[in-house]
């Protein structure tokens, strides 16, 4: 199914009635999409281990309302929630798993949602009630024409597309994160105020140019003290165009000499391009007094995994990547990751986790509870296994995207990043659920839409252009929860406000104790990332994180200067300017001199402009008369 932006999907589906009342309680299925793979093969840019780790954190998420636990969300344990008998099921019709294996392109998400809907049929208990949107916005905008022509809300915990929260873009969407918008503001203002570097040149792959032209906004309105100057360029590369090829893009930003450069590149490919491109034109060279900076287009993670290259090594080393943070990433003290670490040696919470596993495991158990404990004993014993706890396994290593996690799962692995974000969805989506089922309870009818007049422009807050009363309880959820202060809109669209997000600056660098010249003859060169500083939310300043100091390619912590090397062109047309000026200055001159003596040779006086006394005074007699004493204009 190909979805390009603009193609209208048309749906032969009849709308998803409301669920109905089971002995259990009211049920909610919720639809979380995971990228475990790409297509069925190794995702190159998400490890599986993010995925799984985000699947734990639904699931926690999914217990922790069903009981009304407010451990994690003290809100919670409110009288109205507590009466609540909304219910979120972890099993769709016929046991399937509610968590889907959808990678990051348009029709995995598409495919996942349209075999749920037809699968459900007739049976109301087994109707999506919400979705958890795809980790990227391309993913995440197939999936919300879908759920938007079904009436299904769907909340995006990582895609960060500004169209994303916008009813006239893509209806019942809303974001629990900022937009990238806010994320390019963030990362400017960590330059340019936080560390003073205002000549800054974006780097970026063609099939980024919204994330370019979004970075162009946020330089406009970035505010800076004393009105500093920000001097900012942007090049894109297609590795298809040898016109615009990666190479000329360097080059050109070697010609202007900015020592700033964001990335922004999304395949792993490119990365090993840049790695040799850099290296070739000397632009790792500590010397060069280069700062790189890496977008959150890829997953820093991935990005560190391979040890081997040098080149690769001499650009990361002292390059900083800007994140959204989950709170336990700054706060020790953070409720969620206290949760986290109680569940240390839960086998029960443990093995149903392993039994959601989308991906089946070939030949072996995948994912049937009866065998889970046998699986775990053979993990332990390191059969099937990549020989560490909590890893990839298969007994015939060909299951790409499986993991299966050892009892001590949660004990020996910290939560990946945003998988607050995705425990806070999910809470957001059941809080929404019980408000307006409540409402339904009390015979509330949705009001009739007015008509929409296109000349007033878009729909904004508090007008969702929506008679879903699901939706539109659900923008308006507040709570206190993993990721902070949670709420669904900013006053403009269904996106959360800037205010309550984090924002924290990694710093890539070799590993602690090596440098290049100590690991050169081992051929691995071990990388590590370092949070060195922290935006946190409602404050406008950038905190540095205490013994964590941002370590540049030099192996120094000093800002590397000059912020724009020395240009020959900039040299060459100052020079062409001054010239031209000086001929100008020196040729007004040569006229004035000019004219002023022309002036002097021809003097003409008029008689009626003398005074003569009276009487006349004689003071000589020439060849042609006498000569009178006379004043001429005093």
């Amino acid at each position: 199914i190909d979805l390009p932006r603009g193609r209208f999907l048309f749906l032969l589906l009849a709308s998803a009635p409301a669920a109905a009342t089971t002995g259990s309680g009211f049920p909610c299925p919720i639809m979380s999409m995971l990228p475990f793979t790409a297509r069925g093969r190794p995702n190159k840019e998400q490890p599986v281990q993010l995925a799984f780790s985000h699947m734990a954190a639904m699931l926690m998420a999914i217990d922790h309302f069903n009981a009304k636990d407010p451990s994690v969300v003290p809100e919670l344990g409110a009288e109205d929630l507590v009466d609540c008998d909304v219910v979120l099921p972890v099993r769709l019709r016929g046991g399937r798993s509610i968590v889907a294996d959808v990678s990051n392109h348009r029709t995995p998400p598409v495919e996942a949602l349209l075999r749920t809907i037809s699968e459900a049929g007739d049976d109301t208990s087994g109707k999506l009630c919400g979705v958890v949107a795809p980790f990227t916005n391309k993913a995440a905008e197939a999936a919300a024409i879908v759920t938007g022509a079904m009436d299904i809300p769907m909340v995006s915990y990582r895609a960060d597309s500004e169209d994303f929260g916008r009813s006239h873009k893509f209806t019942l969407t809303a974001k629990i994160i900022a937009d990238e918008y806010a994320y390019s503001s963030a990362l400017l203002d960590y330059l340019v105020n936080a560390r003073g570097r205002n000549y800054i040149y974006f780097l970026y792959q063609q099939e980024l140019t919204s994330v370019a032209d979004v970075m162009q906004l946020a330089v406009q309105s970035l505010k800076t003290p004393n009105d500093k100057q920000i001097e900012f360029k942007k090049i894109a590369f297609s590795p298809s165009d040898n016109k615009f090829s990666l190479n000329v893009a360097l080059e050109r930003i070697q010609k202007d000499k900015y020592k700033t450069i964001i990335v922004a590149l999304s395949r792993m490919r490119q990365w090993e391009e840049l790695y040799d491109m850099a290296d070739q034109r000397g632009m790792t060279d500590p010397d060069q007094n280069y700062v790189w900076l890496s977008h959150d287009k890829i997953n820093l993670e991935m990005l560190l995994q391979d040890t081997s290259n040098v080149k690769k090594a001499k650009l990361l080393h002292g390059m900083g990547m800007l994140r959204v943070l989950d709170g336990f990433q700054y706060d020790p003290t953070n409720r969620f990751i206290r949760s986290w670490k109680s569940l240390a040696n839960n086998v029960t919470f443990v093995n149903r986790l392993n039994a959601l596993n989308p991906i089946v495991k070939k030949g072996g158990p995948g994912g049937d509870p009866e065998d889970l404990a046998t699986n775990a004993t053979r993990s332990a014993e390191g059969e099937g296994t990549t020989g560490h706890r909590g890893s990839r396994a298969s007994n015939n290593g060909k299951t790409h995207g499986y993991y299966f996690a050892q009892p001590d799962y949660f004990q020996t692995h910290e939560p990946a990043s945003y998988a607050g974000f995705m425990y806070d969805t999910i809470i957001a989506l059941g809080i929404g659920k019980c408000r307006a089922r409540a409402k339904q309870l009390k015979g509330y009818v949705p009001p009739k839409l007015p008509p929409h007049n296109q000349q007033d422009g878009p729909p904004k807050y508090p007008n969702t252009n929506t008679a879903n009363t699901f939706y539109n309880e659900l923008v308006n959820v507040t709570f206190s929860g993993a990721t902070g202060a949670v709420v669904l809109h900013n006053h403009h669209w269904y996106t959360r406000d800037n205010a309550t997000m984090a924002y924290g600056m990694y710093n890539i660098r070799l590993a602690c104790g090596t440098d290049l010249q100590t690991t050169q003859h081992n051929h691995s060169y071990p990388m590590e990332y370092v949070l060195t500083s922290v935006r946190k939310p409602f404050q406008h300043t950038w905190t540095a994180v205490e013994g964590a100091q941002f370590v540049f390619a030099d192996g120094t912590t000093e800002e590397p200067h000059p912020l724009q090397g020395f240009s020959w062109d900039k040299l060459v047309a100052v020079v062409i300017v001054s010239c031209m000026l000086i001929l100008a200055a020196t040729g007004s001159f040569i006229f004035v001199v000019i004219k002023r003596t022309k002036n002097d040779s021809v003097w003409i006086v008029k008689i009626s402009e003398l005074q003569y006394n009276e009487p006349k005074v004689i003071i000589g007699t020439g060849t042609f008369g006498s000569v009178f004493l006379a004043e001429y204009r005093g």
